[in-house]
This record gives structure tokens, C-alpha cells and sequence, in this order.
């Protein structure tokens, strides 16, 4: 990362003589890639990279732990934009990197590492860097698949614009390259084996709630409600319902508005304090939006909850909507899982049903007309069923999920 602005910009010479530099460079380190020799490597170190805020990457942050609780050494490289999982903070065997003070992690790229594992999207440039550390450091080379970086990119252009083409075909060569992949959903799995022709072991490793994901009691919940601002005041019989979301297009917060001014018409529904948390690029724009609506039995907060009162304020809740919608329909959000853990039911804008079960833990709607109608929002008989349901399905942890399938791949 530079520490200093450029300055005037590069006259044609200057930028020719750099660019041959740079590609004279580039040549170099793909022959070096190729023709160095692939060797056993024996390091208890991992790094893990994040193109993001390592805070928001739970799932990422799960891998670090547990790959920390398997005896690894791991460099976790990422911007520290908010406070990740105490846990991580604290663990002696996880070191954390950020980018914005780091600039070229030599340390990390040059020295004995046992594997690197990139997540995806976003893919570019680290896709690229990934493999050429891993090479050097005869490293395994781990992609670890949440979304197609491509996918995102043709929200906003054409499905035939000359860098969605480009995006496409560097990822599925760069996907080719990896030497093992994790996957969060079989329909990914399968996506990346028949369209990417990918060889090289894929995993599919559901994502789990964390340990820090539990049911409350029904008193429980009463006593935990006093502990935060935003529902210590709540009225007798109002219904809690909490999303998280990240104010970006993949999510659309216009149903779930929608939703809500429908169910505001409707004289028998109880009153509903609706949480909305998380920050991103459109969060004042719907706060704007919000705020000049004239709500009767809706209340709309609009928080930020650091990663430690999340767990916490989500247990608190009586059901959760899920906005996420994806843009290449193989990937499900996580925070699905993180309702499930708290024993909250969930509805979900999705097609996939690998996890939620639509009418035994959770709703699958389509449209905020669909929405504002689920028995979920009016029903206390269904509420509880479902949320009986939700607490006694699948007990599977992260922790679990990760020993039967990763562990296994890294001994």
C-alpha cells in the first residue's frame, strides 16, 4: 500500500518503460511459479486472506479458529474495519494482518507456509496472488467458495461486457489452479465441477452457527431484552423481528419495507419492533426513507451491533428475515445459520432449500406481498411450532461440521 500520493501523473514514456517492467516482472514470476519444484511442506503455518472487513467474515474467522484449535500458526490478512471475534483477538496462534498498514506482506508471502486459503469473491487480485504465494511457498492452494466474483459483477453490467467475460474466464482458470476447494452449498459444488471444470477436490462445507449462537428460554429472553437500549422499552405482546444486512444490492431492503406497510394496514396483527442492523453504502438512504413513513403499529431501529452483542441481541428476537438474495443462485448467507443457532425461525428470499425447510424452520417468500402474509408475523401457535422445530433440528455445529469434512484434508 503506498504511503504516499504519486504525484504528477506519468508522462507516455514513463508509463511504457513501467509497463514493460511490470510485464517482464510478471513473465519472471510465472516462470518461477511453474518450473519450481513442488515439494513436501511440513510448516504448521496458514494464512488466510480476506479482500474485506475480517470482522464481517464469520465464516473465514471460523476457519481461523479452527484451523488455531489444530495446532496451525495462522496469519489472517484482512482490513480491521470492525472488532473481529474476541476469540480471534485473544487466540495466541492467530495473527492478525491489516491491509491498510501492511502494504506486501513479505513475512507471509516468503517463509515456509503449509497452505494458503483465499475466500471468493472477491477474486481479483487475490485469486492470482494467492496462487503465485502458494507457489513460491510450495503452499496448498485453498479457494474457499461463497459466491462467482463474476456473478456480482454483472449486477451492474452486461451479461456480455468485455470485463465480465474477462472475470469469468480468470476465475474458472484460477479456480482450475487451486488444489482443493471448499464450497458453501451442493449446488455450488456441482456448478464448479460440470461449468468450471474443476478436478481438484471440492468440499462442500455447509456454513454452522458458532458456538456463540444460542437458544434463550422464554424468561430468558424477558431478562436479556433490559440489556439493550433498543428493546428494554418493548410493550407486552410486540412481536421482535430482527435482519441484518449490509446496505448493498444483493439485498433488497425495499421488500421487506413493503412488507411492512402492508402488515402496518392490517388491524389484527400485533404491534413489531423491526431491528435492522449492519452498515453499508445505502444505510442513510433507507434511514431517510424510514423516517418518512407514518408507521401505527411498526417501530423501525436501524443499529450497529459489534460482533459480541449480535449472538446476544439476536437470541432476544422472536423471528428474522433474511434480504440476501444471490446473485448467482448457488450460495446461501450465512446468517440464515446464526438464526437457526439462536432458535429463531427464519424467512429467506431463496430457491436453494438445502438448510431451511419452508413451513418447518422457516419461510421461503418471494415478494413482500408473500411476506407481510406469512403466519409467522400474527400466528403465536405456528411461532412456537416452528420454533420448537427449529431448536430440535440439526444440531450440527461449525465446530462438528469442520472436524468430519476440513480436519481431515489438513493432518
Amino acid at each position: 500500500m503506498l504511503s504516499e500520493p504519486l504525484g504528477n501523473p506519468l508522462d507516455s514514456t514513463q508509463y511504457t518503460y513501467m509497463t514493460f517492467i511490470f510485464c517482464l516482472f510478471a513473465v519472471f514470476l510465472f516462470a518461477v511459479i511453474i518450473l519450481r519444484p513442488r515439494t513436501r511442506n511440513t510448516s504448521k503455518r496458514v494464512t488466510i486472506v480476506v479482500l474485506g472487513d475480517i470482522g464481517r467474515s464469520p465464516r473465514m474467522q471460523y476457519h481461523a479458529q479452527s484451523l488455531a484449535k489444530l495446532g496451525f500458526q495462522v496469519d489472517f490478512i484482512g482490513y480491521l474495519d470492525s472488532m473481529p471475534l474476541k476469540d480471534i483477538v485473544d487466540c495466541d496462534r492467530i495473527e492478525l494482518h491489516d491491509l491498510y498498514r501492511l502494504g506486501i506482506p513479505d513475512r507471509t508471502i516468503f517463509m515456509p507456509i503449509k497452505l494458503t486459503e483465499i475466500q471468493n469473491p472477491p477474486a481479483l487480485p487475490t485469486l492470482i496472488a494467492g496462487y503465485a504465494a502458494s507457489r513460491l511457498t510450495n503452499a496448498t492452494f485453498i479457494i474457499d467458495w461463497h459466491n462467482l466474483a463474476y456473478s456480482i459483477l454483472r449486477l451492474k453490467l452486461p451479461a456480455f461486457h468485455p470485463f465480465v467475460i474477462a472475470s469469468t474466464y480468470y476465475e474458472r482458470i484460477l479456480g482450475r489452479l487451486c488444489d482443493i476447494s471448499f464450497c458453501v452449498t451442493h449446488k455450488m459444488n456441482n456448478f464448479l465441477r460440470q461449468e468450471f471444470g474443476i478436478t481438484s477436490p471440492i468440499y462442500t462445507l455447509h456454513d454452522r452457527p458458532a458456538s456463540q449462537f444460542s437458544p434463550l428460554s422464554v424468561e430468558q429472553k424477558l431478562i436479556y431484552r433490559k440489556l439493550f437500549k433498543e428493546t428494554q422499552n418493548v410493550e407486552p405482546g410486540t412481536r421482535i423481528l430482527i435482519s441484518s444486512t449490509s446496505y448493498t444490492p444483493d439485498e433488497d431492503f425495499s421488500i421487506l419495507l413493503d412488507a411492512l406497510k402492508i402488515y402496518d394496514l392490517n388491524p389484527g396483527c400485533p404491534k413489531v419492533l423491526v431491528l435492522i442492523t449492519g452498515k453499508g453504502p445505502l444505510k442513510e438512504y433507507y434511514r431517510n426513507l424510514v423516517s418518512k413513513i407514518p408507521w401505527r403499529k411498526v417501530q423501525i431501529e436501524m443499529p450497529w451491533l459489534e460482533s459480541e452483542d449480535y449472538p446476544r441481541v439476536l437470541a432476544c428476537c422472536d423471528l428474522a428475515v433474511c434480504l440476501h438474495t444471490s446473485s448467482s443462485g448457488l450460495d446461501l448467507p450465512m446468517k440464515i445459520l446464526d438464526f437457526f443457532g439462536s432458535g429463531i425461525p427464519g424467512s429467506i428470499d431463496s430457491s436453494i432449500d438445502e438448510l431451511i425447510k419452508d413451513g418447518v424452520n422457516g419461510r421461503i417468500f418471494s415478494d413482500a406481498k408473500e411476506l407481510a402474509a406469512l403466519e409467522l408475523m400474527s400466528d403465536d401457535c405456528k411461532l412456537v411450532q416452528m420454533r420448537e422445530d427449529v431448536i430440535s433440528g440439526e444440531k450440527k455445529s461449525w465446530d462438528k461440521a469442520w472436524t468430519d469434512i476440513a480436519q481431515p484434508i489438513f493432518e
